[in-house]
């Protein structure tokens, strides 16, 4: 398989077919970052399947976790679980005799240390977490099958599963079984400080609902933030969000304005919450997916995002109100990759990402420097 070197389910059958008609071929404007290196660091290839990178975690320089699914043309999807050692990156996915991998995807990821990573799996009939500790993986079913969105973990003890029930979904395990816990909203991205202090930006109500808004479990209870207006076009709405809280009172989400139809981009916009009002910062990007953002260490944002054909992936910087981006290094046979996620090293300078190669059908993994 290997070449050395919730809304994510719509690039799917795109990466074989190689057609998405999602974006125009709209030119968009030119900027080089002023700082940042990004490589491929490996290319996940199967003929007759699509390979999707979802999530990606790092515990340290020596130990970093990307997980996502492969889909065979007109079969099931299995799970992906990718481990980097420090020199390469291995497929660490747990045998059949110990977790059930079938017809089903990993789309999340919390890996607090190395002996504490949890990885979220959603399949057709039943849900589960992987939970490795450091020597041996343990597959724990939840109550019910969810499409699993986001994993918040705090400890072995106390870990937070957030997903889609036609409704919110929140399963929380205390160290012997799940807990349901009510959410106002979904949670299509968290961000959490703390047990206490956790954040998500997702859709409010049900499923089809277009409201997006922020929530924030303060310990005890939900509070719901409202988002601003950002366009003052009729119908627009904004779709497809992400969340980083860096405090309570530096709060980012980031999402895309979308047009009434549902299906034409309009440009991604980064919202930032100061613990009682909004600003707003729209990107000079247009059509484009923002599916993902990490603090740079020095005040700024790094989000990785994309599009699909005929537009490639993009690695954008976010610095005292102005945007650079690079375009995501595509593999020499395919196009138009497209970063799922991004993570930073703990420690260093190194950044990594994953995601899907739309025409080629491959999932790749980014190492990048700051």
């Amino acid at each position: 398989m290997r070449v050395a070197g919730g809304w994510r389910a719509m690039w799917r059958g795109a990466a074989l077919a190689g057609a998405l008609v999602l974006v125009t071929s709209a030119a968009q404007p030119a900027r080089a970052l002023a700082h940042g290196t990004w490589r491929i660091a490996a290319v996940l290839a199967s003929p007759g399947e699509v390979v999707n990178l979802y999530a990606v975690a790092a515990i340290g320089s020596r130990d970093a976790w990307a997980v996502g699914s492969a889909t065979p043309l007109g079969g099931a999807d299995h799970g992906l679980v990718e481990h980097w050692n420090g020199r390469l990156w291995a497929d660490w996915s747990p045998a059949a005799r110990v977790a059930n991998l079938k017809s089903s995807d990993l789309t999340a990821i919390a890996a607090p240390a190395r002996t504490d990573v949890w990885i979220g799996g959603s399949g057709a009939t039943d849900s589960y977490a992987l939970f490795w500790n450091g020597s041996r993986w343990r597959q724990l079913w939840l109550r019910k099958p969810i499409l699993i969105s986001a994993i918040a973990a705090f400890s072995p003890r106390d870990v937070w599963v957030f997903g889609d029930d036609n409704g919110p979904a929140v399963d929380r395990w205390d160290g012997h079984r799940w807990h349901f816990s009510w959410a106002p909203a979904f949670g299509a991205r968290v961000s959490a400080l703390s047990p206490s202090d956790i954040w998500s930006a997702g859709a409010r109500g049900i499923r089809k609902q277009r409201t997006l808004v922020l929530s924030h479990w303060a310990g005890g209870s939900w509070r719901l933030i409202r988002l601003p207006r950002v366009s003052a076009k009729a119908g627009d709405y904004l779709a497809r969000p992400s969340v980083l809280a860096l405090s309570d009172t530096e709060v980012w989400v980031s999402a895309e304005i979308t047009a009434r139809d549902g299906i034409h981009l309009v440009r991604p916009v980064l919202l930032r919450w100061d613990g009682s009002s909004w600003a707003v910062f729209r990107c000079p990007l247009t059509k484009t997916v923002v599916t993902q953002m990490i603090p740079d260490g020095s005040g700024g944002l790094w989000l990785a995002g994309g599009a699909g054909p005929p537009m490639p992936g993009y690695f954008l910087h976010f610095l005292a109100g102005g945007w650079t981006w690079i375009q995501a290094p595509q593999p020499k046979a395919s196009r138009n990759p497209i970063p799922w996620g991004i993570a930073a090293v703990p420690g260093t300078r190194q950044l990594l990402a994953v995601g899907t190669v739309i025409v080629g059908g491959e999932g790749i993994i980014y190492h990048g420097v700051a």
